[in-house]
């Protein structure tokens, strides 16, 4: 297995009066890629770049991951401590530098019913809808297939799904619902979430 220590071209950038770090990294033939700093994987906005994959801290620190969505094996980037952002966490993340994110590309909220709703809530939660809008959660906040939910740090809310369950989030949280399917006729469903950091309580319904 191929690894790429990270190590390419460090580019500087004016940020305000402070500089920030931009740092270049290609992803052809590797299996793994090393990031440089533990933020990049668990407090980085996620960007879709034509091919290029493109992290954004919020110091204005950003890596691109050149080619990342033109290779035949998607690229898992790892952190020194071990911190891992996979393929999947990235598809179910990523929006494209225009705010569409493309996991969901094409649909639209407007076309299907919410499959859960906020009904608890306290401090700083947003809601990333399917077509790049970006919502402040509120109580009663309806949520989709494909949101991406965030908390602030003292952020916290609670989730009820259509199936009765529920799913408490809190400390800076950041939550994609990938697949939410339920047949209340026969009590059957699936649901896939991404979580890529905070805490989360998980409650079964029916």
């Amino acid at each position: 297995m191929t690894q790429t220590i990270f190590d390419s071209k460090l580019l500087q950038a004016e940020n305000g009066n402070e500089t920030a770090d931009k740092h270049v990294i290609n992803a052809m033939d590797s299996d793994n890629i090393q990031v440089p700093d533990d933020a990049y994987i668990t407090n980085s906005d996620i960007g879709r770049d034509g091919v290029d994959l493109v992290l954004t801290l919020e110091d204005g620190s950003s890596l691109t991951v050149e080619n990342y969505f033109s290779v035949a094996d998607a690229t898992t980037l790892i952190s020194d401590s071990g911190k891992a952002l996979s393929p999947n966490l990235v598809e179910s993340f990523a929006r494209d530098v225009h705010g569409i994110q493309y996991a969901e590309a094409g649909s639209s909220m407007s076309d299907e019913s919410p499959v859960g709703a906020i009904n608890e809530i306290s401090g700083d939660v947003t809601i990333t809808r399917t077509d790049g809008s970006v919502e402040k959660g509120q109580l009663g906040s309806p949520i989709y297939q494909g949101d991406v939910i965030e908390t602030s740090e003292e952020g916290a809310a609670n989730l009820v799904f259509v199936d009765e369950s529920s799913l408490a989030i809190s400390e800076d949280a950041r939550l994609a619902i990938d697949e939410y399917v339920f047949d209340p006729s026969t009590l059957d469903g699936s649901t896939d979430f991404s979580i890529l950091q905070g805490v989360f309580v998980y409650t079964s319904g029916i």
